[in-house]
């Protein structure tokens, strides 16, 4: 497993499908069986997971569409990606 940095580019894999449902996101690992629920902001989130934009990118994007604090924003869009990496829900580009 690659290392997390700011030019990380996260890539959903395969093996996760997801749905929106209620202005959340549910994924299921399909190798796991695992399920997850995103709230509408990690929603997002997820779904610029494409491997072309950088985790800092991602934070970017997230500060402008919902006016939110940066510095809060880059931690917790760090959080969630690694998060998501450790369940093997996506990977570095």
């Amino acid at each position: 497993m690659g290392s997390l940095t700011p030019e990380s580019r996260p890539l959903r894999v395969d093996d996760v499908v997801y749905f929106p449902h209620d202005g959340e996101v549910l994924l299921h690992h399909l190798d796991s069986g695992q399920y997850y629920r995103l709230n509408a902001v990690a929603g997002e989130v997820w779904e610029l997971c494409e491997g072309t934009l950088s985790i800092a990118d991602i934070a970017d994007r997230i500060v402008e569409a919902f006016e939110a604090d940066a510095e809060q924003v880059v931690k917790d869009v760090n959080s969630l990606i690694q998060e998501l990496h450790d369940e093997e829900c996506v990977v570095l580009a």
